[in-house]
């Protein structure tokens, strides 16, 4: 972003002073590439965790009400 010298910018959102007070907050680097890591785990093996997800699901229907089985 470019502002010229002397025009006022009002923070948008309050929290830190990076840039000069105009941007609050640091990026979570750690835990967004934890979140990569799990989301590229999950949906290279999510065929097979939705049939687990699924398969539990049946097994506890069945334990709760065998009726719907």
């Amino acid at each position: 972003m470019y502002a010229r010298n002397g025009i006022p910018m009002p923070r948008l959102i309050e929290g830190g002073d990076q840039e000069q007070g105009r941007r609050t907050g640091t990026e979570n680097v750690p835990a967004i590439i934890g979140m990569a890591a799990a989301l590229e785990e999950a949906c290279a093996h999510m065929a097979e965790n939705t049939q687990k997800a699924a398969s539990a699901i049946r097994q506890s229907s069945l334990s709760f009400e065998p009726e719907l089985a």
